[in-house]
């Protein structure tokens, strides 16, 4: 009963968070994260996390099953074939700070062994990660191709946290009792 009571008062407490905010001009039916603003000159900024530590905690997240569609039996498979440039201790993470191990799991050469399999959800998976880390790192890359990739990785981790994203884009009826930990590795 008393679980109960902290669910319902869980989700009083965001609803009128979120109404706080929105008041303020902060729309949450558009938009997931409320911008920073700097102390001293009231400026919005964003601060982003380091991205060689965001790849290493979804290549974790990868290896301890991933998205419920993903199928860790088939990058096991693509061991065999050297032209997948998978190695067994990146597929395994038996050197878990390794930035290099992870990278080696969101690999073209794996996308390509994954799609000439037929195994188009993995496929599709190592190429939103890979696009999404090319959006950040690579010079070059268009803005409309960067915000696509963006996008793209957006909507595959909003699959697994609220999954009518599709039909109904508002974060305000997130689900805030529902844990957060191990979407796409984020928390």
């Amino acid at each position: 009963m008393v679980d109960q009571l902290r669910s319902i008062l869980a989700q009083l407490q965001f609803k009128y968070e979120i109404e706080q905010y929105e008041a303020k001009g902060i729309l949450f039916s558009t938009y997931l994260y409320v911008p920073e603003e700097h102390p001293e000159t009231k400026s919005i900024f964003y601060e982003r996390e380091d991205e060689a530590h965001l790849i290493k905690r979804i290549a974790s997240h990868t290896r301890s099953g991933g998205p419920n569609n993903i199928k860790l039996e088939r990058f096991a498979e693509a061991l065999s074939d050297l032209s997948s440039g998978l190695t067994y201790p990146a597929l395994v993470g038996s050197r878990k700070q390794s930035v290099v191990d992870a990278e080696r799991l969101f690999r073209p050469q794996l996308s390509k062994f994954m799609t000439k399999k037929g195994y188009n959800v993995e496929a599709r998976y190592i190429d939103t990660v890979l696009n999404w880390r090319r959006a950040g790192d690579e010079r070059g890359v268009p803005s409309l191709l960067r915000s696509k990739y963006n996008y793209q990785m957006l909507n595959m981790m909003l699959d697994e946290l609220m999954p009518w994203h599709n039909h109904t884009y508002n974060f305000a009826l997130l689900e805030v009792n529902r844990s957060l930990s191990g979407i796409l590795g984020f928390s």
